[in-house]
């Protein structure tokens, strides 16, 4: 009796391989990846709010209200 064969593996993907190697002691959650972003794109843009909105594709009273929320202080380089 002929039996169908078995199914084929999954391949893995560059993503698989990547999780499968990361250190998850140093990943970091989304609203942290988030504060870094907007901490840098502000130093970068010299506290300049109207410019890193722009920049971060949000309104400038969202990034005031991430800046107080993440509790971040807005200095100049």
């Amino acid at each position: 009796m002929l039996r169908p064969p078995p199914p084929p593996q999954a391949k893995k993907t560059s993503g698989d391989d990547f999780i499968e190697h990361i250190d998850r002691k140093k990943l970091l959650s989304l609203k942290e990846v988030e504060k870094q972003y907007i901490s840098r794109v502000l130093t970068e843009m010299d506290a300049n709010h109207t410019k890193t909105a722009k920049i971060l594709g949000i309104s400038r009273s969202t990034l005031m209200r991430k800046i107080k929320g993440y509790g971040l202080k807005q200095r100049k380089r």
